[in-house]
């Protein structure tokens, strides 16, 4: 099974937020977020690099922040009115309804409050997870490593965003040698 489908045996249906990133328009599964910010302020860390944008204080919880941008190999994010996708924690996850099951079919993990700062939000959609392919081999290797798949729905491609793999990498660049 694709890590990025549905967990149900036929396929089913999946039930993904959207979100423009560049000019690429991404998705993970709605059971993922927990909730979507107007940019908060970001507090840098000296010496951070890499996707890790830094961390925002959300009601006195610290959440690690990816710039999905410089994660796809794009410039930083600048955009006019940039959002905050906050994630799930794994034992957030696990309180909603079916969680259990796609925290073992996404091989999610998250521990830590993470978000991703991203360039706007766009819609919630219902797709055919049987209408999930791979990834294009021609894309480039950044996007590839961090994605499970695609989706044509109503005639764009939605890249599958594998957030386990997101998360993974900020931990790795961000990483004191």
């Amino acid at each position: 099974m694709n890590e990025q489908q549905n967990p149900d045996s036929s396929g089913g249906t999946l039930h993904m937020v959207t979100f423009r990133v560049g000019r690429s328009l991404l998705g993970i599964q709605i059971e993922l977020v927990k909730e979507i910010h107007r940019m908060l302020d970001v507090t840098e860390i000296p010496g951070a690099h890499g996707i890790f944008k830094g961390l925002v204080n959300l009601r006195g919880k610290i959440v690690t922040v990816v710039d999905m941008n410089v994660a796809l190999g794009q410039e930083e994010t600048a955009g006019a009115n940039p959002k905050l996708l906050i994630l799930r924690t794994t034992g957030e996850l696990l309180g909603v309804k079916r969680g259990d099951e796609i925290a073992v079919s996404l091989g999610y993990e998250n521990e830590d409050s993470a978000g991703l700062f991203i360039d706007r939000i766009e819609e919630t959609v219902v797709v055919d997870g049987d209408a999930i392919r791979p990834v294009p081999p021609n894309l480039d290797e950044k996007k590839k490593m961090l994605l499970s798949g695609v989706i044509k729905h109503n005639n764009e491609l939605i890249l599958l965003l594998n957030v386990s793999r997101v998360i993974h990498r900020c931990r790795e660049e961000s990483a004191v040698p």
